[in-house]
């Protein structure tokens, strides 16, 4: 499952130029250097963002008093949608061929992709990454910004909370999926 091509684009719109936003409180840089440099400055972006979330706030505040057209209720929604976003570590787990995210505490998320299926994103289960969900137009997302764990002592951790959980993974399908 993923997004349309229209709710992908409208995400990844609002989303690039909040992490540039988050990006630009706490360093120095412009659009075009923080567009350009691709995936490591928005990996320190989101840190930011999600250690401050009132940094969504202060964006709405900035966009509103910066531009003439005004924050729209769609924008609105979807940035209340991220900052109740969760930025953790996650297990990654296939199950009939759809990605499922298990964090520590094995609360279940059912992962939705932005520009394609979740499924081609990973080669190996059970995977340890970092990364941000969030709800959005109904499905869950990660933000596409994936930091795969390669840490042997987080990896082991997984594998055994993964071969505790296995069982119940695979025959339990009444497992809370959702958000």
């Amino acid at each position: 499952m993923i997004l349309s091509y229209d709710e992908s684009e409208f995400f990844m719109n609002i989303y690039t130029a909040l992490l540039y936003y988050a990006y630009s409180e706490f360093e120095s840089i412009d659009v075009k250097e923080f567009i350009e440099s691709g995936f490591k400055k928005r990996l320190i972006g989101r840190k930011y963002l999600f250690k401050n979330k009132y940094i969504i706030d202060e964006y709405i505040r900035d966009y509103n008093l910066a531009n003439t057209d005004k924050l729209t209720q769609k924008e609105l929604d979807l940035l209340a949608e991220i900052k109740n976003g969760i930025y953790k570590d996650f297990i990654v787990l296939n199950k009939d061929n759809e990605v499922y995210y298990v964090d520590y505490a094995k609360n279940i998320y059912k992962i939705a992709g932005i520009k394609e299926e979740p499924i081609e994103l990973y080669h190996h289960y059970p995977c340890l990454v970092k990364t941000s969900i969030l709800n959005y137009e109904n499905k869950i997302i990660s933000d596409g910004l994936i930091e795969v764990i390669k840490n042997k002592y987080d990896l082991k951790a997984s594998k055994l909370i993964y071969r505790d959980f296995e069982k119940e993974f695979n025959t339990n399908t009444k497992l809370k999926i959702e958000w």
